[in-house]
């Protein structure tokens, strides 16, 4: 049994059919960002038993630094992570954007007291997505002054040569963004 709105006359109400579908898909999108959420390793919700808490270092309100769950590249890798389930850090407020440039200003000083540089790189696939599987983060792996200088070249030849890969994108496959300009570099849902 449903109700129907009907109008004065006693028609049914054009728009009650409308604000039936709106509400239903709003419920069934958030149903699908919740199950997204607790299913994902990245988000610290305490209801999420996914979750990989045992590996965090650190946690700020809005984000927090993390051992990687699996595929650590070298001893030292971590990951800077936003608290929010976020396709990527392009689509970050600012005080997350804040709180991950401070995490990465830590792990560089750590890495340069040691004497090694640091790698930081990020991947972004579904950032078209309303509702994106796959959860930000950043990748920081420590590398020697000696990789570190010759890193630039190796990152922009790959890029190149893995034009067949971004064809759609072709006139720009390496977008300089010298350091912290990543922000104003990256259209908004871009896939990078």
């Amino acid at each position: 049994l449903t109700a129907q709105k009907v109008s004065k006359r006693g028609k049914k109400d054009p728009n009650a059919e409308l604000e039936r579908r709106e509400k239903a898909r709003q419920i069934h999108e958030y149903r699908r960002m919740t199950k997204t959420q607790n299913q994902c390793r990245m988000c610290l919700d305490k209801n999420n038993a996914n979750a990989n808490a045992h590996l965090t270092v650190s946690i700020s309100p809005t984000a927090y630094l993390a051992l990687p769950d699996r595929g650590r590249l070298v001893p030292g890798h971590c990951c800077v992570v936003p608290t929010d389930h976020i396709a990527s850090t392009r689509l970050a407020d600012e005080s997350t954007w804040e709180e991950m440039r401070n995490f990465k200003k830590c792990v560089l000083q750590m890495m340069q007291s040691k004497g090694m540089d640091c790698i930081f790189f990020e991947t972004a696939l579904d950032v078209t997505s309303t509702i994106p599987k796959h959860h930000a983060r950043i990748d920081c792996v420590p590398v020697s002054p000696q990789v570190m200088d010759r890193a630039p070249m190796y990152f922009k030849k790959a890029i190149e040569d893995a034009t067949s890969d971004w064809s759609q994108h072709a006139s720009k496959g390496c977008i300089e963004t010298e350091s912290r300009h990543l922000q104003r570099k990256i259209p908004p849902n871009f896939p990078y």
